[in-house]
């Protein structure tokens, strides 16, 4: 039985009704704050964190091969997803921007690479990575793999490459794509 900040508990002798032993704890929640700072915190450290264009030099530039080759950032769901993952290998670049949208853009087209910093307009991002998207709108798409190299965004910056990849799973979950992937974090620190 508890009141709140006290308990007492009983362990019992096996298969019947006597008591063997009494605990009483009495800790405040200040005791119950310090102790469990750590876990609460750790498992929320990613949230709220953005990352901004390590190589804002190249921009404009690469904003200039997406507009060469007609690019423009998607989501799952879109007809131009679904002929994005079809007529190539199913390659993709993603971001999630800073208000939690989630673009996608070929990795190469013609040649040219996206970059993660052209699909995001130049924006910070919670995440970033490369993804293999099978499927289409009308059969479902599936994820196959997710990871979250980009070096326009990590390069050289510490980060949870897990709790990124989270991020983009849950992106395109937003947008009906299930949790089939295979995660590859790469890098972190």
């Amino acid at each position: 039985m508890h009141n709140g900040s006290a308990a007492t508990t009983w362990d019992w002798a096996p298969g019947g009704r006597q008591p063997v032993s009494q605990t009483q704890r009495d800790r405040g929640q200040e005791w119950v704050d310090r102790q469990f700072y750590s876990i609460v915190t750790d498992l929320d450290r990613h949230r709220g964190r953005t990352f901004g264009n390590q190589q804002p030099e190249s921009l404009d530039a690469e904003r200039e091969v997406m507009r060469r080759n007609g690019v423009t950032p998607t989501t799952p769901g879109t007809s131009e997803f679904d002929a994005m993952i079809n007529s190539g290998d199913g390659q993709l670049k993603w971001v999630v921007t800073d208000s939690g949208e989630l673009r996608v853009a070929p990795h190469t087209v013609n040649g040219g690479e996206i970059s993660h910093a052209a699909i995001a307009d130049g924006g910070r991002v919670r995440a970033a990575g490369q993804a293999n998207v099978a499927g289409g709108s009308d059969a479902g798409c599936f994820g196959l793999e997710i990871d979250n190299h980009s070096g326009h965004c990590f390069h050289g910056v510490a980060h949870d490459g897990d709790a990124v990849i989270q991020e983009g799973v849950d992106a395109f979950g937003r947008y009906g794509v299930p949790d089939t992937w295979e995660r590859s974090p790469v890098g972190g620190g």
